[in-house]
């Protein structure tokens, strides 16, 4: 097949786990053609060229003019491929690449990647979970739209979210968000839930990783709460009480929170037995993944927990809370644990328990292990997107 892909910044360079990336970098490798549109700009080091080829993917990035880029018009007419896939509900291009597609009748899949991340759909995007569902307010009618959320914001509202209802199929990379994608009115005979391709090749070490001397608990995602940091720190004395010489590595990039983070920190006493490496490179992602005891993402909700499948395959059994859609990727006492969000004390005692029994890290790693790799492996979802891709391409013949 020729693969169209339209994305923001997902295919750059330096960071191959983007699901973009992966996905069409094992689409290259089944023998498939992948070329993708992106954003451009100066600002940044990872998308400040025009034209380059990433993993055999030819990449072609433009400045984002509004939701108008004539860009993305000249882009679409050089070639015509079997099928386009627009990735993430803030991408700009979308706007004339969707129309562009359907006008040269090339069917378009798209991928919005965590629904409940979007602030026009939920008031509180940290807790999601917990405000009602805005669906008023992306009505399939542009005048509908604008009334919903006023004539200033209502158009780009409506051209963020149009490919929600004129795209030839939805993917949602959770059962909850396939859930919520069809409470927005999307039909379900358009929704098809695939789950996010994960490299095992990129989890690869070149020697061997041992486990860190002391307990180690690693959290790896931003400082918003969405993710449950504040959860995690506030369980730290607990597990430090029972097990004196554990030891917690807070990494990745700060997000808005980061202050309140600090402050937490202070507050509690812990600054002694935690680490903030902050972003780290992927071979030190790695590092972590292997060396660490157990990972834990105590999120208040996840478009999908990444994280959680990356520690599965390397063998780190996992602890996170019962959410979307955390509760989807790991089964509690089988693949990992999980416990109740915003409580504290329950993800102190997972954690005493998990980091003091062996033979029960041993037993959920090895089960996790199996499980990611028959669920999440790259080569297992591009199957099932290539599946997804053939029939719309025979619909539209």
């Amino acid at each position: 097949m020729k693969i169209d892909f339209v994305t923001t910044f997902g295919i750059v360079r330096g960071f191959p786990s983007f699901p973009e990336a992966t996905l069409a970098r094992q689409f290259v490798a089944d023998g498939h053609v992948v070329r993708a549109l992106t954003y451009f700009a100066k600002s940044s080091t990872m998308i400040d060229t025009h034209h380059e080829t990433i993993d055999e993917t030819v990449v072609h990035r433009i400045r984002r003019k509004g939701f108008f880029t004539p860009g993305v018009l000249g882009w679409i007419a050089r070639e015509k491929p079997d099928v386009a896939h627009l990735h993430h509900l803030s991408n700009r291009l979308s706007a004339l690449a969707l129309p562009a597609y359907h006008a040269r009748r090339v069917p378009v899949v798209f991928s919005p990647y965590g629904i409940l991340h979007d602030p026009v759909l939920v008031d509180d995007t940290d807790r999601p979970l917990a405000t009602p569902l805005h669906g008023d307010r992306i009505q399939s009618s542009l005048v509908r739209t604008m009334r919903a959320t006023g004539s200033k914001r209502g158009t780009g509202v409506w051209l963020l979210h149009r490919p929600l209802f004129a795209a030839d199929a939805v993917h949602a990379m959770s059962l909850h968000e396939k859930r919520v994608v069809a409470e927005l009115g999307v039909p379900e005979a358009r929704i098809h839930f695939i789950p996010v391709g994960i490299d095992a090749t990129l989890l690869a070490s070149d020697e061997p990783i041992a486990r860190t001397a002391s307990p180690t608990v690693l959290f790896l995602g931003q400082t918003k709460y969405r993710k449950g940091w504040d959860v995690l720190a506030r369980a730290i004395p607990e597990v430090v009480g029972a097990i004196p010489n554990a030891r917690f590595i807070f990494a990745g990039h700060s997000g808005r929170d980061r202050a309140d983070f600090d402050a937490l920190v202070r507050e509690l006493g812990i600054a002694a037995v935690i680490e903030t490496p902050g972003r780290v490179s992927e071979s030190e992602k790695i590092r972590l993944l292997r060396s660490s005891w157990v990972l834990t993402l105590p999120a208040r909700y996840e478009g999908f927990g990444i994280p959680l499948v990356e520690a599965m395959l390397v063998g780190t059994p996992v602890v996170t809370t019962n959410v979307p859609a955390c509760n989807e990727i790991v089964r509690d006492g089988e693949t990992g644990i999980a416990v109740e969000p915003d409580d504290p004390s329950a993800l102190a005692a997972a954690l005493i328990r998990l980091l003091g029994d062996a033979a029960l890290r041993t037993r959920l790693a090895r089960e996790a292990a199996h499980d990611a790799t028959e669920r999440y492996e790259a080569r297992v979802v591009a199957r099932q997107f290539e599946a997804l891709y053939a029939s719309l391409i025979a619909a539209r013949r």
